[in-house]
């Protein structure tokens, strides 16, 4: 048994791609366009050959792979030098660095062979958080029963089903866009909430005083969305309906003050890039 997990750079950031797949795509007309779209033709390839590897050592029928990325676009006017990025949220609103869907989320493809039928789509939420537990269940593993897990098993999303979860998915960026930081998750129903806490630049790294903003910000006010009816979060529907509103209220609270008890205060460089 194996366990593997292969990060690529692509494509991050300063994007640089091999000149033979560039000129692939001599057709597109915007600067770093090209470029851009070449990276992405470069992880693909690397992922193509990893799976040509597992079906060589014929491991392909009793490996389950996942692809997937850490979150949305990045936009083309973060930072000065940003000229390569060019992929796009299509329907979803906002791109990288957002609460909204276009920051959070993200496609993802799973491979097994034999067990996960070619061409299965499931709309079912699939988070970072849920691949330790499903992880452990597929491979027969145990977790320890003192462990606090805010994922769940997820191998039912695997499936195409329903994935039954104790604790709502839960996001939190005080380094956002704007002042939503946080959002819940629950069924159809997301819950994006505003901190009091100043409006930073977005991205980076924490820096000095940070961990005083973090553990003082409290959440001011919610937006409500369905995202069955509403993907892109155009109709904040919180005044409509204010019982869904008051009980996803109560539980992002909680989690979010669970979240900031339990963070820990790295001891920060001197000098911080």
């Amino acid at each position: 048994p194996f366990f593997a997990w292969v990060c690529f750079h692509e494509p991050h950031e300063p994007v640089a791609s091999p000149r033979d797949l560039v000129a692939q795509y001599a057709g597109a007309k915007k600067r770093g366009e090209a470029e851009y779209y070449a990276n992405v033709a470069n992880m693909d390839r690397a992922v193509g050959s990893l799976m040509k590897t597992l079906d060589e050592l014929n491991l392909a029928e009793n490996t389950l792979v996942l692809f997937t990325s850490d979150n949305g676009p990045e936009t083309l006017d973060r930072y000065q030098g940003a000229w390569r990025s060019h992929g796009r949220p299509g329907p979803l609103r906002g791109m990288k660095l957002h609460i909204y869907e276009g920051g959070i989320r993200v496609p993802s493809i799973a491979r097994f062979p034999g067990k996960i039928q070619p061409g299965t789509e499931s709309a079912e939420p699939f988070s970072g958080v849920d691949v330790l537990p499903t992880l452990c269940d597929m491979a027969g593993g145990e977790l320890p029963e003192d462990l606090v897990l805010d994922g769940a098993n997820a191998v039912a999303a695997l499936k195409g089903e329903k994935v039954e979860r104790e604790s709502p998915l839960f996001w939190h960026y005080y380094r956002a866009f704007g002042t939503a930081k946080v959002a819940i998750r629950e069924g159809d129903w997301k819950l994006v909430a505003h901190w009091d806490g100043p409006v930073l630049n977005p991205g980076g790294s924490l820096h000095d005083g940070d961990y005083e903003l973090i553990k003082n910000a409290k959440l001011s006010h919610y937006e409500l969305y369905n995202l069955k009816n509403d993907i892109g979060e155009e109709k904040d529907v919180a005044a409509d309906h204010l019982d869904v509103t008051a009980q996803l209220a109560v539980k992002i609270q909680e989690k979010y003050a669970e979240v900031i008890a339990e963070a820990p205060e790295w001891e920060l460089p001197a000098k911080q890039p």
